[in-house]
C-alpha cells in the first residue's frame, strides 16, 4: 500500500515550464545536505540522472527519501539544471522484488577479440539509432546482445559511478554511465577496450574513456562490490564496477551481494524493453 504521507508530500503542482523535462523513475538514493545553501542530492535510476532538491523544503526531501526507501515510482519535472519543481508518486515498483533472470554456475570467461581491427568492427556494427533520451544502460545491453548474436562475443560491462564528491564538486547531472567492452589480444597480451558507440569514435583504452566523463581526469578504482561505491562517496571522485554482459542497470549489481550463484544468461523480457527504450525500428 502507497503511504499517505508520501502522496501528501508529494503532492507539489507541476509547473509545465517549456523546456522543462519530466521524468518517471524509482529512486536509487537521497544525500541529504547539511549546509541549507546547497541542494539535496536525489539520484534517479531513470539515465542515471542527479536531481536537486531545495534543502529547506523538508518535506520535499523527506518524501524523496520515502520514494527511496520504498521502491516508489516517482513522477518528477526538473528543470534545465536539474532542479526539482514539482513531484508526485505515480506508484510503486516492482522491478527489485520481480523474477530476474535464469541462472546457470559456471564461470564466466570473456572473449578475447584477435585484432583491434576486429574490435574496431564491431564498434561500428553498433546501433547507431538511438533514440532521443534513450539510457545508457539499455543501449549497452542491447549493444553486447548484438556483438554475442553476431559473433558470439562474450563481452563484459563497466559502470561508471560519479560519487558524491565528484557530483557536488562538478555540479554533475549523472550518477553512473556504462558501456560494453571488450578484451583485445594486443602483442599477446589481453587488453580492455570501451566500445561506447554514444560518446566516442573508436573503441577506447579504459582510462581514456572515463577521461571523456571526468572533468579532472581522476583515476576511478575498480570496486567488486556496488556497496564498495555506494558506501564510500568521498573518498574517491569515482568507481568503477565490471561485471559480465548479462548484468544490465544498476538494481542488477546491488542484488547481485546477496546472490548465491551469479547471473550467466541472457534474460529476454530485460533485453526486449531495452530495445524498446533505447532504440528506433523495434522488431
Amino acid at each position: 500500500m502507497l503511504s499517505s504521507l508520501a502522496f501528501i508530500l508529494f503532492s507539489s503542482a507541476f509547473a509545465g515550464v517549456v523546456g522543462n523535462t519530466v521524468l518517471t523513475t524509482t529512486i536509487e538514493k537521497v544525500d541529504i545536505s547539511t549546509s541549507p545553501t546547497e541542494p539535496t542530492l536525489v539520484f534517479a535510476h531513470k539515465e542515471g540522472r542527479v536531481l536537486l532538491v531545495d534543502s529547506t523544503d523538508t518535506k520535499m526531501v523527506e518524501a524523496f527519501s520515502i520514494a527511496q526507501k520504498d521502491n516508489f515510482l516517482v513522477k518528477v519535472e526538473i528543470d534545465t539544471h536539474g532542479n526539482v519543481i514539482g513531484a508526485k508518486l505515480a506508484g510503486q515498483s516492482k522491478v527489485k522484488a520481480a523474477s530476474r533472470f535464469k541462472i546457470q554456475a559456471q564461470a564466466y570467461e570473456p572473449t578475447v577479440i584477435s585484432s583491434l581491427e576486429t574490435a574496431d568492427e564491431y564498434f561500428w556494427e553498433m546501433n547507431g539509432r538511438a533514440k532521443k533520451r534513450s539510457q545508457c544502460f539499455n543501449r549497452a545491453h542491447v549493444w553486447a546482445n548484438d556483438m554475442w548474436n553476431r559473433h558470439s562475443v562474450k563481452s563484459m560491462k563497466v559502470f561508471l559511478f560519479f560519487t558524491t564528491k565528484y557530483i557536488r564538486q562538478y555540479r554533475y547531472k549523472w550518477w553512473f554511465h556504462v558501456s560494453p567492452y571488450v578484451l583485445v589480444d594486443i602483442n599477446g597480451k589481453a587488453e580492455e577496450r570501451v566500445l561506447d558507440r554514444a560518446f566516442t569514435d573508436a573503441p577506447y583504452e579504459m582510462k581514456a574513456w572515463t577521461d571523456e566523463f571526468m572533468q579532472n581526469e581522476a583515476y576511478c578504482p575498480t570496486v567488486a562490490k556496488y556497496s564498495e561505491y555506494n558506501n564510500n562517496q568521498y573518498a574517491q571522485s569515482c568507481y568503477l564496477m565490471k561485471v559480465p554482459m548479462y548484468y544490465w542497470e544498476p538494481n542488477n549489481l546491488e542484488l547481485m551481494e546477496t546472490e548465491t550463484v551469479p547471473q550467466r544468461s541472457w534474460n529476454q523480457s530485460e533485453v526486449s524493453t531495452a530495445w524498446k527504450q533505447a532504440f528506433t525500428g523495434w522488431w
